[in-house]
């Protein structure tokens, strides 16, 4: 909570970034140049191979990882809710497209009882009734809209739209996600096949955390909360508390996966072993030494917990 009777500090207007503060500097090739000029091609071999058996190559503080389910840049904008008049009936549904289109309209509008017409016979025996599919949904993502992007032979890809949320029961769930639907044949026409179906979550840009932890920290420097999800944050609130009111610079590093040893204990134990997938964390070096933890809520990396800098 903020304290109004701190004052506001006075602060640059913008942030600075630094990036891989923490790693050693690597050996210049001009200065092994330099030597090899010198002392002749027989010494700069011989130097070359002594840097090559020095040890391991120095790498960066920060590494960008390419992990599943993060997108390259920002998601294509969430498809629209479908309407009424867009409904399928299932007798229509006499190509793969179709029992999808009839699935996820359903799905949708909320209509638990008619989607559960167009799912395929595994998923009737794991669901024998409507109720226990509806019951279901306690587990699965909302679906808001969709948008076919291709189909091939019994394989339907779409772009779907979903509620997004944090929280503890259902974890992360994102704003969108490119879906794969497998689909069966029965009797003439196709069903889906949902439990065969395979999901990709889509998230922002990592290139957006860095600078949304900025505007954060720079609202708590003035004793406000912004950029930051609902709730109590996770981890050492008080670290946060400590930049209202503090001057100075606001210095961030570069963004990075959540990694074991960072105090995840508490996030683990709130979200689950995915959070190791969606999370990002930002040293925060100035005004005040802390981690940030980030997590893509709709369509916006949101601070959700800090953490102390090792």
């Amino acid at each position: 909570m903020s304290s109004p009777t701190r004052p506001a500090p006075t602060r640059p207007d913008t942030p600075r970034l630094v990036t891989g503060a923490t790693a050693p500097p690597r050996r210049s090739s001009r200065l092994v140049l330099g030597i090899t000029l010198v002392a002749g091609l027989v010494l700069g071999l011989a130097v070359a191979r002594l840097l090559a058996g020095a040890g391991p190559a120095t790498t960066p503080s920060v590494q960008r990882l390419d992990l599943p389910g993060v997108a390259a840049g920002a998601p294509a904008p969430a498809p629209p809710p479908p309407a009424e008049g867009d409904r399928v009936a299932v007798e229509e549904a006499t190509s793969p497209e179709t029992a999808v289109r009839g699935f996820l309209t359903a799905e949708a509008l909320g209509d638990f009882a008619a989607s559960y017409a167009f799912l395929g016979p595994d998923d009737l025996a794991t669901y024998p009734t409507p109720g226990a599919w509806v019951a279901a949904h306690a587990d699965l993502p909302p679906i808001t809209g969709f948008a076919v992007e291709r189909v091939t032979d019994a394989t339907v890809v779409t772009l779907t739209g979903l509620r997004s949320t944090l929280d503890q029961v259902m974890g992360l769930i994102p704003a969108r996600s490119r879906d794969t639907w497998k689909t069966v044949e029965v009797d003439g026409s196709f069903r889906v096949d949902h439990g065969a179906s395979t999901t990709l979550p889509l998230y922002p840009s990592d290139a957006e955390v860095s600078a949304t932890v900025a505007r954060w920290a720079e609202a708590r420097q003035e004793c406000r909360s912004e950029r930051q999800a609902d709730g109590v944050l996770l981890g050492a609130p008080a670290l946060a508390e400590q930049l209202c009111g503090a001057s100075g610079e606001i210095v961030v590093a570069e963004a990075a996966p959540l990694q074991d040893g960072q105090d995840a204990t508490v996030l683990l134990n709130a979200y689950g072993p995915e959070v190791y997938t969606w999370a990002r964390v930002v040293d925060v070096r100035e005004p005040v030494a802390l981690q940030a933890v980030t997590a893509p809520i709709a369509d916006e990396w949101q601070v959700i917990a800090v953490l102390p800098t090792p």
